[in-house]
């Protein structure tokens, strides 16, 4: 409620979330959203805050979902530890901003919370606990398909979850059956996903944008404008008295920006090939480049990674500018709702709190997952009781070294303890091949579009600390 009363209404003023807030059907943009909105509109009247509240919610809930998990499986106060993404500038200050970059984070936060949640507490018992995993599960199904659909990529980031999810459900299978079974459940799961993110937006899309034209001309530039090869442009997609050389004119001056190859709002001066119109064999000419060229196909896609990775966190707005004066499409809302509009506690509140923010570097993000995903992998490779015995030779190197008795420790492996190796190994996965893949396959550098890995990197850091946790709990006293 803190966070809703201080940014209320929330920070709208991107021609993105126009493109929802309107209603505009066509695929520029996710276009689920826009019907969810218009579904918002019709059940509670006409408001701006819906998409705000899209932010926050999946975020509080998530982390009640992380606290309440770990507090009663550990019994320990240092639960609400998990609470430290409230203090990620990151985080924070992003959700202030209505936009669908902003609000898949925190559905992702909330997916792979829920499922740390249902691993740390089997909900196995009386009829209530068998009612309550019910509409968990449902839950969980209702903000798998959020996500899917709330960006165009986010299937690199919700798919990994049924690494766990899969393995939840079958790990009474042992040996080759598991195995079997395992593969089998992926695979579906991986038709599931794709038939969601490619079938629902073609069956809601109504006027089709062709958003992908823009990035896929300028990947087929990085790789033939170092080689001065005109050859994968068709004649027929250039706009009128455009030639190759608007094409490298264009490339060179905009080496990291696909925008100015296509977009309808680029000037016609600008822009060398025609905009929102299908551009027959675009997909045969990439891969005629990349294979052509691949060398400097790969070049592109390496800049593109390395700023794409090292960008400092950005989309966090100082109090000036979060209050900027509405465009003449928020007319139709309440007055109050049209922009933020800060009273002088509220806009000190905010003050303070930005004067003290604490960003996260993407690549932070990026290093974390990646060595939380190889790391649980080596521990799910490596014999568990290898592990605990290691534990107990380091807990009596220690103890001797502080004059303590260490004798009678051993290891007993605990229920939950390979669950989390796999939930860490998931979230971790996802964090790195989102940030490779969004990294390769965004038209621009823009820090919003890492904002995924930014959650993922947190859930990773929290999952491992939890394993870690749960070897530690699995060291007990010998009984006598």
């Amino acid at each position: 409620m803190f966070q809703f009363w201080l940014g209320f209404p929330g920070f709208h003023v991107i021609g993105d979330t126009y493109n929802s807030i309107a209603l505009a059907k066509n695929d520029a943009h996710p276009v689920f959203i826009a019907y969810v909105v218009e579904f918002l509109y019709k059940c509670f009247g006409k408001h701006l805050y819906y998409l705000y509240l899209f932010n926050l919610v999946p975020f509080y809930v998530g982390l009640g979902f992380l606290v309440c998990g770990l507090y009663i499986h550990f019994r320990s106060k240092f639960a609400l530890l998990a609470l430290f993404p409230l203090f990620i500038g990151n985080i924070y200050f992003q959700n202030f901003i209505i936009h669908e970059s902003f609000s898949l984070p925190m559905l992702l936060l909330c997916l792979y919370s829920l499922l740390l949640f249902l691993i740390l507490v089997p909900l196995n018992g009386n009829s209530g606990e068998l009612i309550f995993k019910w509409i968990l599960c449902i839950f969980l199904s209702v903000l798998i398909f959020f996500a899917l659909l709330w960006r165009h990529n986010a299937i690199f980031s919700v798919y990994p979850a049924f690494f766990i999810i899969c393995y939840l459900l079958l790990r009474g299978l042992e040996g080759k059956k598991f195995v079997l079974w395992y593969i089998v459940s992926l695979f579906i799961s991986a038709l599931l996903c794709v038939g969601i993110v490619i079938g629902v937006p073609k069956a809601l899309v109504v006027n089709k944008a062709y958003p992908a034209n823009h990035m896929m001309l300028h990947k087929i530039a990085g790789a033939c404008v170092p080689a001065d090869d005109s050859s994968c442009f068709r004649a027929e997609w250039y706009e009128k008295g455009k030639t190759w050389e608007d094409v490298k004119e264009v490339f060179y001056k905009y080496p990291l920006n696909a925008d100015p190859m296509s977009l309808s709002w680029i000037s016609n001066d600008v822009r060398p090939f025609k905009p929102n119109i299908k551009l027959e064999g675009l997909n045969k000419e990439f891969f005629k480049a990349v294979l052509k060229y691949p060398k400097n196909f790969l070049k592109l896609e390496g800049d593109f990674i390395k700023a794409m990775w090292t960008q400092s966190a950005g989309w966090a707005l100082d109090p000036k500018r979060i209050q900027v004066p509405m465009w003449n499409i928020a007319s139709p809302f309440p007055e109050n709702e049209r922009n933020v509009t800060f009273s002088p506690l509220r806009e000190k509140i905010y003050t303070f709190l930005f004067k003290y923010k604490m960003p996260f570097n993407h690549i932070i993000n990026v290093i974390t997952s990646s060595l939380v995903m190889i790391f649980s992998l080596l521990l799910l490779c490596i014999k568990r009781e290898k592990v605990g015995n290691a534990m107990i030779w380091l807990y009596s190197k220690i103890a001797k070294i502080l004059g303590c008795d260490s004798k009678g420790l051993v290891f007993r492996e605990s229920s939950y303890l390979k669950a989390l190796l796999v939930f860490s190994f998931s979230v971790g996965f996802a964090g790195f091949f989102s940030a490779l893949f969004i990294a390769m396959f965004n038209p621009i550098i823009n820090s919003r579009y890492m904002s995924p890995v930014t959650a993922l990197g947190v859930m990773a850091f929290i999952g491992f600390v939890v394993c870690v946790c749960e070897y530690v709990r699995c060291v007990r006293e010998r009984e006598v």
